[in-house]
């Protein structure tokens, strides 16, 4: 009897169960920008009068499921843009719902992927981060990626002047190898020496660019010890476009450059070709002299090709293709200081290829899935030395999203690379990576204005050699009230030895020394973070205003050191602490006509084994930019502040200063949207050294066009 009564009770629930079913809708669908068409995540949907709530996530994709039939009110709401609400939706069954959301002249808060691998709008993640984009980069004096990251807070470029020098980056005290950078979320940095050279950029190329500041290897892997560049490449468009770019200007410069983008239907494609040279053939004086000189090997000449085309799967998946090749021919110009020119000539070629697969699976599973390659050849020639490397590197990388309920999602995944080197120097050497990713991002509302996430994250990378660790990391966002948001992040990092310090032959010079590999290395590690806030507010008068300070102990840094017998090798010697605050205040009056913007960094290094700041860290650089627009005519001014920099014991390069400047006219003509620049860099026409015997361009004036269609 017992056993029967469980039984049809059982059977009850289940029936009971079935007819609830049976009563309760699902409602699913994409949040979009109404002007751009971008999918917009973190927008939270509500059902109002009911707890049933979603919030969109990458790809703009929300659900909400067991919604008992009916009639209802819904909204969907999300910091600058205006809510917008829909009544009497009638909820029976499956049904889809979008929504496009109208920007709101708020302060902007775009879509960032680099801190946590998903679209999130930059208000709704932890990490420090700065975001350009193309309208921002436009209005700079900058030709290249190099040229408009200077002026970012917390990040410096060390420039070996004009277009064939190279300009590597430092972020928050960082070497140029422990910063990693990214192409449409391709690894760059070379295996063989670490480091990236992002002045083969064009910023017509570029559509933004997202810097994440501070150690973030839980997340993205291997060399972001101080930070992360990710380079973002134009979107097809929605139509029939296209535009040709062209600029001259001082020393022999000149660069042009056209795209072209279609759309047919589900399929469409962007592709651009350009061309830049220069002569590089400035005037500089000599330091603590009055002996003028014209720099002279420091011609360049570049080109670089870019096709992207997508396949629209679904609202919310796709498969997408990206190859972009460059080919660049500069003179190797040699510090002034030396007696002897080595005449030396560098030649690049750089492949890159990957294909992208995103879906919604179902409405609690997103998948990605990446597979790409990297191809760099170097011809390094002299009158001392012929050095030929090829660097290539394979990837293939999934990971899932899964939304388990509107306040916790997960990431899983993981990724295998293979780096390999064939080079006269270092003979053919090779890598194979793999790593691990669990994520977590857990809102916990408190009340209607309280809002709390945790972004813990874990990975585990495995290199050959070099054996595995783990790296986690901690990531907190509180906002008490709308406009203000509460952030603290906390890890560790790492960075694997390069070739060049694992593998560099035993070259001895009797009586001379001489310098050899150690295939003993270990990998570079840190543990830091940072703490800090950001207010911003107003429609008519919008301002911003961000503070931020952080902390960094890094061990087992590389440096090469030299024996009794002169012989220099690399050793896991070094221990260096960072610690500053990055601040930034903007404000845009008169309706986005008039705008200022003031960045002071400060920043203290120091090196633990030898009780002294770190070469090449400046301890305090101020940016300060402002512009205003007169009907047409856009005028923008920037100056930036660099302090002294140590390059060795007891010497240090002098503090400079430089103010640069552009007009632009912007108009309509038969369809065409024409613009017209003229720029002038280092206005007062100073003497600067960023880099000890590498001066960098007195004025400079460059006239730009550009017509889109």
């Amino acid at each position: 009897m017992y056993k029967s009564m469980r039984f049809w009770t059982g059977v009850g629930v289940l029936v009971w169960m079935g007819i609830r079913t049976g009563f309760c809708g699902t409602i699913s669908g994409h949040i979009k920008d109404a002007v751009s068409g971008n999918p917009l995540p973190d927008v939270e949907i509500l059902v109002e009068g009911t707890h049933f709530r979603a919030v969109s996530g990458d790809g703009g994709f929300y659900v909400i499921e067991n919604l008992p039939e009916g009639e209802y009110t819904v909204k969907a709401r999300v910091l600058g843009y205006a809510p917008k609400i829909l009544e009497h939706v009638q909820v029976k069954g499956e049904m889809t719902l979008d929504f496009p959301l109208d920007p709101k002249p708020l302060w902007m808060n775009p879509v960032i992927v680099t801190g946590t691998r998903w679209d999130h709008l930059q208000s709704h993640v932890s990490v420090a981060s700065t975001i350009l984009l193309r309208d921002q980069m436009l209005e700079q004096n900058g030709q290249t990626a190099a040229e408009v990251l200077k002026n970012t807070e917390g990040v410096f470029v060390k420039d070996y002047g004009g277009f064939a020098g190279l300009k590597t980056l430092s972020i928050r005290g960082s070497g140029d190898s422990q910063v990693l950078v990214l192409l449409d979320g391709q690894r760059l940095n070379s295996a063989q020496d670490g480091g990236m050279d992002v002045s083969i950029f064009p910023v017509e190329m570029l559509e933004r660019i997202e810097i994440v500041k501070g150690g973030h290897s839980a997340v993205v892997g291997t060399d972001a010890m101080g930070g992360v560049i990710h380079l973002f490449t134009p979107n097809p468009k929605e139509k029939l476009g296209y535009g040709v770019y062209s600029m001259v200007g001082s020393f022999g410069s000149r660069s042009g450059s056209l795209y072209f983008t279609y759309d047919l239907g589900r399929f469409n494609f962007y592709s651009t070709y350009g061309q830049t040279q220069s002569e590089g053939d400035f005037t500089y004086t000599i330091p603590h002299t009055s002996i003028s000189k014209t720099r002279e090997n420091n011609d360049y000449q570049g080109n670089n090709f870019l096709f992207k085309m997508q396949y629209q799967l679904s609202p919310g998946g796709k498969i997408q293709g990206i190859y972009h090749e460059t080919h660049s021919k500069r003179g190797a110009a040699d510090p002034i200081d030396w007696e002897m020119s080595s005449q030396g000539r560098r030649n690049e070629n750089q492949k890159i290829g990957s294909v992208l697969i995103e879906e919604q699976l179902t409405p609690k599973l997103r998948f990605h899935a990446q597979a790409s390659f990297r191809k760099h050849f170097q011809h390094y020639f002299s009158q001392f030395e012929n050095d030929r490397h090829e660097n290539t590197s394979s990837t293939l990388e999934t990971y899932g999203l899964f939304n388990l309920n509107p306040s916790l999602l997960f990431t899983g995944g993981g990724e295998i690379r293979k780096d390999a080197l064939e080079s006269t120097k270092l003979d053919t050497r090779e890598r194979t990576s793999a790593s691990l990713l669990f994520q977590a991002e857990w809102s916990a509302r408190k009340n209607t204005s309280l809002d709390i996430k945790w972004l813990p994250a874990l990975r585990w990378e495995y290199a050959t050699h070099l054996g595995s660790m783990w790296c986690p990391k901690m990531g907190i966002l509180v906002q008490p009230m709308e406009n203000l948001s509460l952030k603290a992040n906390w890890g560790k990092s790492f960075r694997v030895p390069t070739f060049n310090d694992l593998y560099w032959p035993e070259v001895i010079w009797p009586g001379y020394g001489g310098t050899k590999g150690n295939p003993d290395l270990k990998a570079e590690t840190s543990w830091g973070g940072d703490i800090g806030w950001i207010w911003a507010t107003g429609e008519t008068h919008r301002m911003r205003v961000e503070c931020t300070y952080f902390r960094n102990h890094f061990r087992n840094l590389i440096q090469w050191e030299s024996d009794s017998a002169m012989v220099w090798a690399p050793r896991n010697v070094g221990q260096a602490r960072m610690w500053g605050i990055e601040t930034a205040w903007s404000v845009h009056f008169a309706h986005d006509r008039v705008w200022f913007h003031l960045a002071p960094t400060w920043m203290k290094t120091r090196d633990e084994i030898q009780k002294s700041p770190l070469v090449y860290r400046p301890e305090w650089k101020t940016d300060i930019g402002t512009g205003c627009k007169i009907w047409k005519l856009l005028v923008y001014l920037n100056y930036q502040y660099v302090d002294k920099r140590k390059v060795r014991s007891h010497t240090y390069l002098p503090s400079y200063s430089v103010l640069d400047g552009n007009l632009q006219y912007r108009f309509q003509w038969a369809g065409m949207q024409i613009c017209a620049k003229f720029q002038a860099n280092n206005l007062f026409n100073k003497n600067i050294t960023i880099v000890e015997g590498y001066p960098i361009p007195g004025r400079e004036f460059r006239v730009i066009f550009d017509f889109q269609k």
